[in-house]
């Protein structure tokens, strides 16, 4: 007995419009490297195939599951792949769970939904270890009574008195990463829900409209949406000494470490990096909004919404709070934002135990769970998401070193040229996917970034061969000059944005070793700020990167030029390189193709006996020029309205034959005729029209 498993549907879901761009290179790949979608094992036991079948499987789950920008890092220049092992941690979790969900709904043989669970449990455990140096201030199993924080005693016993559960949950504060989550009591296993927070506790729009004084307000208010409301709501209640939600909010951060809160000095020593202009665009944001609803609604609602409340640095507080620790749950069916009490408290790992998190439709409330299982005295993590580091400063207020998820964003431009090349260009970027917005990362520099960059680079006279060579190979060498230019304007770019920044990646190094060693002041005498070291670290990060692509840059250059400088050199071409061949009644010695090392034209020596003829053909790739040495010939074309033309021709004359055209030669002379034929393409292509009579 067999079970066949398609995972046909995971390719394609969630996609549209767009995306249906991403399938498709998505069922390349999977081509690429002749991974299958659909799979059969047996339901009697695993054969030694089918455990190969099964890891087949898994990789092919991968690039099911895998995002547009994970495609788009796959194929860096120079690296070779052998298959589709682990790609990150983001890409891992959720081919597995979606993997192992799906086997469980069909029913599949317990060995293969064994392995489903078992790889990413062997992957992810050992990196979150049993944490020793670690101080608990609370857990929901413990009499309210012993915790020692006025704060979290209030908070503990308000959760419980709302019907929130968790017998493994508890609250500590750890010497490396601060206040967060740990596990207490028994270990939590995997799959059951370790957290129940009801709907009630849950902070979301809806507490908004349902507040009694505050929901008649919202609703008469002309031109708020949903966020907005939310938005004012969350900071009414912050400084509402009666809220239901204070016990909560007494808990929370005074402020944050984002970008948004950080002080001008410290801001302005990002300059250089992507998040100052994206830190200088959210506040501007933030401060249009502030500065629509306000003083006028303090005016209107003095006693609701007070203007010494309501200021812009309280706004941007909310923000960075909703940032942080608002969830995205599924709520009668509409994505809903919530601020869930005591589940905010996680902290963010690449290599989470908590993967699942819910609204319950029928307990009414929020629920989590793990994808494996967590002993005791173990940090729990959760992932906020496949971040890079400037993310993660801007809406989280932390960095993290060699951040595998981290770039550098970098946009190019096609040169000024006249309209028509412009456009050209523009065609062959289209139609291969590509585009002018790129980012440097780790390990190399993609393929896509280099190969839109040789497209953009095109001289006119290289645009007319690459629209040929291109149909066969975007990520081909043009020409050399091209390749060489191509290089030279990425390390151009990395030089200059290294050169935007005001310090050096050494530099900044040593000065944050020296602030680990305990220095505390900068040369003026001023202290050093948790912001200030974040931005630091946040800097050298860029800088890393910018200096490990540049590294690779230079290498990928020096090849160009040796290569160019190979091209100029004459190469001798043996007779063991060409090749002579008979078509028709022409014998025809191959002098010059792309087996002899050309990279751009075939040039042959043609002889045809007296009344012979070759078969009407055409050459859809490439333009053909004949230049008759002796003899005469009458040669056929067709011309532009699909009509065969007859050109007699005689001891040095030239005929051109453009692309795509039928064509044909006869000897009509009295002598054996030979000549040269020379094509726009080292590899050039036949389609025969008809046979020789």
């Amino acid at each position: 007995m067999y079970a066949q498993f398609d995972l046909t549907p995971f390719l394609t879901q969630n996609t549209s419009g767009i995306e249906d761009d991403l399938v498709a290179q998505k069922q390349k790949l999977l081509a690429r490297y002749s991974k299958p979608l659909t799979y059969a094992f047996s339901l009697d036991g695993p054969q030694l195939t089918e455990w190969i079948q099964s890891s087949q499987m898994i990789e092919a789950m991968r690039v099911c599951v895998m995002k547009d920008w994970e495609l788009y890092l796959w194929d860096r220049c120079g690296t070779k792949r052998e298959g589709f092992g682990f790609i990150n941690p983001r890409n891992e979790y959720q081919a597995f769970t979606t993997l192992r969900k799906y086997l469980i709904n069909e029913k599949a043989p317990k060995w293969l939904i064994d392995v489903a669970e078992r790889i990413p449990t062997e992957q992810f455990l050992p990196k979150n270890k049993v944490v020793s140096q670690h101080e608990i201030l609370m857990s929901m199993s413990q009499n309210p009574e012993t915790v020692v924080d006025l704060n979290m005693k209030k908070f503990q016993i308000w959760l419980i008195q709302n019907g929130a559960t968790s017998q493994n949950f508890g609250v500590a504060h750890f010497a490396n990463t601060g206040r967060g989550a740990i596990v207490v009591g028994e270990s939590i296993q995997p799959f059951q829900p370790f957290i129940k927070i009801p709907q009630t506790l849950m902070l979301c729009p809806n507490s908004a409209f349902n507040d009694p004084i505050l929901g008649p307000i919202f609703t008469e208010i002309e031109g708020l949406d949903e966020e907005t409301i939310f938005f004012l709501y969350v900071l009414h209640e912050k400084f509402n000494s009666n809220s239901f939600w204070k016990p909560m909010f007494d808990v929370l951060p005074s402020t944050f470490n984002t970008s948004l809160l950080m002080k001008v000095e410290d801001w302005l020593e990002l300059e250089g990096t992507p998040l100052f202009d994206e830190t200088l665009q959210a506040k501007e944001q933030l401060r249009g909004l502030h500065e629509m609803l306000f003083p006028k609604l303090s005016s209107h609602y003095p006693t609701h919404f007070p203007e010494d409340v309501f200021t812009f640095e309280n706004f941007l507080w909310v923000r960075s709070l909703f940032d942080s620790r608002a969830i995205q749950l599924e709520i009668g069916g509409k994505i809903t934002p919530c601020i869930i009490p005591l589940f905010d408290m996680i902290n963010h790992h690449h290599y989470p135990q908590v993967f699942t998190k819910s609204f319950d439709e029928n307990e009414k409330c929020f629920v989590a769970q793990t994808v494996y299982r967590v002993p005791c005295n173990s940090q729990l993590f959760l992932s906020y998401g496949a971040l890079k580091n400037w993310e993660l400063l801007l809406y989280y207020g932390f960095v993290i070193e060699d951040n595998e998820y981290d770039s550098f964003h970098v946009g190019f431009e096609i040169p000024d040229e006249d309209a028509e090349i412009y456009q050209r260009k523009l065609h062959l970027l289209t139609h291969f996917g590509l585009s002018l917005t790129h980012f440097f990362a780790r390990n190399g520099v993609p393929e896509k970034m280099i190969a839109s960059l040789r497209v953009s680079l095109l001289t006119p006279e290289e645009l007319n061969t690459a629209e040929n060579i291109l149909k066969k190979d975007v990520y081909g060498v043009i020409s050399f000059a091209n390749e060489k230019k191509a290089w030279e304007t990425l390390k151009d770019t990395l030089k200059q944005l290294l050169d935007s920044f005001s310090t050096t990646l050494d530099g900044d190094q040593k000065l944050l070793s020296d602030i680990k060693n305990g220095k505390k002041e900068n040369e003026d005498g001023e202290e050093f700020s948790d912001d200030f070291i974040l931005v630091l670290k946040y800097r050298i990060e860029q800088k890393k990167i910018l200096l490990d692509s540049l590294s690779h840059v230079e290498e990928k250059l020096q090849e160009a030029i040796q290569q160019e400088q190979e091209s100029f050199k004459l190469k001798p071409i043996s007779r063991d390189e060409v090749a002579t061949v008979s078509v028709g009644d022409a014998r025809i010695k191959w002098l010059v193709n792309k087996k002899a090392g050309a990279q751009e034209l075939t040039v042959g020596h043609t002889h045809m006996k007296v009344g012979g003829k070759n078969p009407l053909h055409i050459h859809p790739n490439c333009e053909e020029v004949l230049y008759l040495l002796y003899g005469e010939i009458t040669h056929i074309i067709e011309d532009n309205n699909g009509h065969l033309q007859q050109h007699p021709m005689k001891t040095g004359d030239i005929a051109v034959v453009p692309r795509g055209k039928k064509h044909q030669a006869i000897n009509t002379g009295k002598e054996e005729a030979n000549w040269i034929v020379t094509f726009s393409s080292a590899e050039r292509e036949t389609i025969y029209c008809e046979c020789d009579d």
